[in-house]
């Protein structure tokens, strides 16, 4: 998925219905706190696949 500009939620939302979940495995995951990456539905697709969703604090890294 190609797309110009700034990622959105609904964007990040589509790219992981189409390619993040086919390719998690249980035990993977990890995001920082950028808000396109907190909505419930990503959440929820992402324990869907068995994957927890720790977010990951931006100052640490």
């Amino acid at each position: 998925m190609i797309f110009n500009g700034y990622c959105t939620t609904k964007a990040f939302e589509t790219w992981g219905e189409q390619f993040l979940i086919k390719n998690l495995k249980s035990g993977q995951g990890g995001m920082d706190t950028a808000a396109f990456h907190r909505s419930q539905k990503t959440k929820d697709l992402i324990e869907s696949v068995g994957c927890e969703v720790p977010l990951i604090c931006t100052k640490l890294n």
